[in-house]
Order: structure tokens, then sequence, then C-alpha cells
């Protein structure tokens, strides 16, 4: 019956003043670090915003930081975050994640875009990872992480809705992750690919937090479009300010990364 209801969905269930508060963020694995401190502080109720997280491998930023964000000024921001369908399938993590302002990132016949679009349309501020989880079939060292920018459609439709385009860096994800199942041959990434074409999580992804190590999150300033003339105009900025975010640290600090990729998504 709650399933039928759609919470998973509209988000009808968030709990706003249990996810603004402070404790979570004793308990959180984030660290958020220069970048954008002031606007996440004085960040407008008033205004529209479209957070994207890049790169994402395990929803950990998602969660502690756009999820359990303790908060208080947050509370009429009325934020939502997205996660994989098939998370909403588990009793009491539903729950949870209902709570916490969490939607479905693809449902039948709707993409990620098109959920993300579909929250826009409710008058949601959404944050969601750009590559889904993606990013999670690139665990070896020698892997190249690619950092995929979202769509020309996406800037469209905040041209259109007059939404803030938000350009969030994670920086360390895969290294301050134990990911204990991989497989130099192949053949678990190769399941993960079909499990993550067919229900958006790459099964099976086991994994620890390394004791003390947290990680760290940049978050840039909005892409407004009230000073950009055109959706191709606000999608170079955007591009520009994620170069420079991850200049500034992601490819540094990080000796697991091989190269970092700006492409386009399908």
């Amino acid at each position: 019956l709650t399933w039928f209801r759609g919470s998973h969905v509209s988000g009808i269930d968030t709990f706003e003043t249990f996810r603004a508060m402070p404790v979570w963020r004793w308990f959180s694995p984030i660290q958020e670090i220069a970048g954008g401190s002031d606007f996440v502080e004085d960040i407008q109720s008033k205004d529209r915003y479209i957070f994207v997280l890049m790169p994402n491998v395990t929803n950990t930023s998602l969660f502690w930081f756009f999820g359990l964000h303790g908060r208080w000024k947050w509370i009429p921001v009325r934020l939502s975050y997205m996660m994989p369908q098939i998370f909403f399938y588990v009793p009491g993590l539903r729950e949870l994640l209902l709570l916490s302002g969490a939607c479905a990132a693809t449902t039948p016949g709707r993409s990620e875009l098109q959920r993300v679009l579909e929250m826009t349309e409710l008058g949601k501020n959404v944050a969601f990872a750009a590559s889904g989880m993606r990013d999670a079939l690139q665990l070896h060292s020698e892997d190249p992480l690619e950092i995929k920018s979202p769509p020309l459609m996406l800037f469209q439709q905040a041209q259109a809705r007059v939404y803030h385009v938000v350009p969030c860096v994670c920086h360390g994800e895969r290294e301050r992750r134990y990911v204990f199942l991989k497989d130099q041959r192949g053949i678990l990434r190769a399941i993960q690919e079909w499990f993550i074409g067919k229900i958006g999580y790459p099964f099976p992804l086991i994994y620890f937090a390394r004791s003390g190590e947290k990680i760290e999150l940049s978050v840039g300033p909005p892409v407004s479009p009230f000073i950009h003339k055109s959706a191709e105009e606000m999608q170079r900025t955007f591009l520009d300010k994620v170069k420079k975010m991850s200049s500034n640290g992601f490819e540094k600090e990080s000796a697991e990364i091989t190269s970092v990729d700006f492409n386009m998504m399908e």
C-alpha cells in the first residue's frame, strides 16, 4: 500500500525537521571543503536549485550531505535528492530514505534526467548524480575516472524554469572506501554492468568506510539563469567551474585517478 501511494516519486513523506537535526552532522562521513561554504550557509529558499554531484560511487554524499544535512536553515529549501529505485523496495531503508527527502532516480518509462525535470515541475530543489552510479564501475587504480556533465536539456529547462545549476565535486570517494569485491578479470564488472543497466545499482557492490577518513565535497557557486543569455552559455560556465574545482583539489589529491574527461552524457 505504501508503494502504490507513490511517495518515492513525489517526495511527499519528507520529514524536514528530522533531516535538519544538527546531530546528523556529527555522524556524517562528509567534510565540506572550500569552494562554496558561504553559498551553502546562505542558500535562499525563494530561489530554485539543481545540485549536480560528480563523481558518485556509493551515494554517500547524496544521503549525508543532501539528505540528512543537519541544517535548520535548509528546512524551507524543500530539497529532494535522487537515489536508485531499487532501494525503495527494501522495508526500513525505504522509510529512512523517504524521511530524508529521497526520491527514485528512475521510474518505468522515465530516465534520470526526466525524473529530475519532474521534480522541478513540482517546485522542488533537486540534487542528483550526473552519472547515476556508473562511477562505481571504475574502481580499479588503472581505470580513468570520467566526470560527465549533464546534457544540454537540463540547462534548457533550468533557463525555462529559472533554476540555478550548482556544481558539486566529490573528492576521494574511491580512495576512502575499501571496496573488497573487485575482479581483475572483469567478470564481476560485467555482472555489475548488467545490474546497473537493469536496476541502476551495480550489484554486488560491498564496501566499508575507512576509520577516520572523510569524503570531501566541494560545492561551487551557482550558475545563474539570470546572467546567462542561453542554455549553451550556462553549460559552458558550469563546465568551467567544475574543471576549476577539479584541478584545485580533485586530481592533485587522488593518486588513483589517471585522467578526468569532461564528456557529455547522451
